[in-house]
């Protein structure tokens, strides 16, 4: 078997110039420049990584809480069912066993929506906010109605601060006159 021989390697000889000498310090603080620009890049890269994980972790959670909203947006109608039937109950049935039964079926169903975020929106008597209430009729009455709910049709409800479906209600507006302010100035003069 040849064996190479291989040459240590020679140190370079060092710069004998001025001007060499003055080449090779701009060229490192080129490099230290290109080095400390990399690492600042690195460190934005880091950063935005670390922002991204924690957005999608926040992401991730809401999607979490918020995962039974179409389904209990669907079991709103049951409640409705379960209130309109109780409020129309004539008394002398009340008392019987079933319709006990189908009162606890109904506390169920509202336990099981409060459990999961579910709350009513209170509506009767507060002022009309578009976010949360649906105006279906007005009604025209005292100017201290104005934009106050006076009636709920259809209860709203809101899961975790978010509505999921807005109550129907009724709102007052100030009665109408019969004759414009400037029509009544105009004719008594």
């Amino acid at each position: 078997m040849a064996t190479e021989e291989t040459s240590p390697i020679e140190p370079t000889s060092e710069p004998t110039s001025a001007d060499e000498i003055e080449q090779l310090r701009r060229d490192l603080e080129k490099e230290r420049a290109a080095a400390d620009d990399y690492l600042k890049k690195w460190q934005r890269a880091q950063a935005d990584l670390i922002n991204y994980r924690r957005r999608v972790e926040q992401e991730r959670a809401e999607q979490t809480k918020f995962a039974n909203q179409m389904l209990l947006a669907r079991l709103l109608p049951l409640a409705d069912d379960f209130e309109r039937a109780f409020q129309s109950l004539p008394p002398g049935l009340q008392t019987f066993t079933w319709i006990e039964g189908i009162a606890l079926i109904a506390h169920r169903l509202q336990f099981l929506m409060e459990q999961e975020g579910v709350e009513p929106i209170e509506a009767l008597g507060k002022p009309f906010n578009p976010a949360e209430h649906e105006a279906v009729m007005a009604e025209e009455g005292i100017a201290a109605n104005e934009g106050v709910v006076t009636e709920v049709f259809q209860t709203g409800y809101r899961q975790h601060g978010r509505v999921l479906r807005a109550a129907l209600v009724r709102v007052g507006r100030p009665p109408a006159n019969e004759e414009p302010a400037g029509t009544q100035n105009q004719a008594t003069d």
